[in-house]
């Protein structure tokens, strides 16, 4: 059968097959299945139940230990460069990476906080 025979076929096909179909019929069978109740086997609900008697005692214990101060400190490995430096050298470092922040964004504030000539300052600042 070559492409153009199929084609001449399949219209064929779905009329014979749309006349033995029955759309009522289909739909009763359809809705009479949804109708009836889930019926689970008796081994199949225990194993559910099981399922979630593991996750709820591993959630709860996974939550107490999150919770509870017995767990260890995490300890983060230096790289070898910052282990070779001396207590000074090391102070330096991480005086180096403190950033200066300036009051107005330490102190949380609202429109409402600003005099006029904060106002001003602001709206200047975002028209650019």
């Amino acid at each position: 059968m070559d492409e153009r025979q199929i084609e001449q076929l399949a219209p064929e096909l779905g009329r014979r097959a749309a006349s033995r179909m029955d759309p009522e019929a289909t739909a009763d069978a359809v809705r009479r299945r949804l109708s009836r109740p889930v019926r689970i086997v008796w081994w199949r609900r225990r194993v559910l139940q099981a399922a979630a008697l593991v996750v709820l005692v591993l959630g709860g214990a996974f939550v107490a230990r999150a919770f509870s101060g017995s767990a260890e400190p995490m300890t983060l490995a230096a790289p070898v460069e910052l282990q070779e430096l001396a207590t000074a050298e090391l102070g330096d470092v991480l005086h180096s990476l403190e950033t200066d922040l300036p009051a107005s964004e330490l102190v949380p504030a609202s429109l409402d906080d600003l005099d006029e000539t904060q106002l001003r300052d602001l709206l200047e600042l975002m028209e650019g």
